[in-house]
């Protein structure tokens, strides 16, 4: 890892570089969320724990494994988004935003989640702009792809409404 200055922060503990010990692995989230889950259910064995996770990089197998960008294979997505929702987290956790990139793999995170039993959760997805033909249209294909994939639970994310203030919709 390259060292950073932190001139900004020394003053409030940041280090003024950084080490390869300050490096967050996915092992390192991973257990950071079965751990948060695991306190959860202490206290609440029903309600779901969802992750917040977006849908996994389409490189983030091999991010992971062989520091590489190079894309991931279906199975590898597979054991990436499984193992981002770690149990207790009883739901499989996605965003989607993108026309292409996130509705091109709801299918895929569908069969992930039927094969780990644990509901798929959009938990955000939207068209971020003030309402225009444009983003209607992008947002009624969202919709649709939700639907017609039968996606047990979905949340459409609210944008600042700053430009509804503006234009007064």
């Amino acid at each position: 890892m390259r060292p950073s200055t932190a001139a900004g922060g020394a003053d409030r503990g940041t280090p003024a570089s950084r080490t390869v010990e300050d490096e967050l692995t996915h092992t390192d989230i991973r257990v950071a969320f079965r751990e948060f889950a695991l306190e959860i259910r202490k206290h609440d064995p029903q309600r779901i724990i969802v992750s917040g996770n977006a849908f996994p990089r389409v490189s983030a197998w091999h991010q992971a494994q062989a520091r590489s960008w190079q894309a991931d294979t279906p199975e590898q997505f597979a054991e990436v988004l499984a193992a981002d929702n770690p149990s207790p987290i009883n739901t499989l956790c996605v965003h989607a935003y993108d026309l292409t990139a996130d509705l091109g793999r709801l299918d895929q995170a569908l069969a992930v989640a039927q094969a780990a039993r644990k509901p798929l959760f959009v938990g955000e997805f939207g068209v971020p702009g003030a309402p225009t033909e444009e983003t209607r249209t992008k947002f009624a294909k969202l919709l649709s792809a939700i639907e017609t994939h039968h996606v047990p639970l979905a949340a459409l994310w609210v944008f600042d409404f700053d430009d509804r203030r503006k234009t007064g919709t």
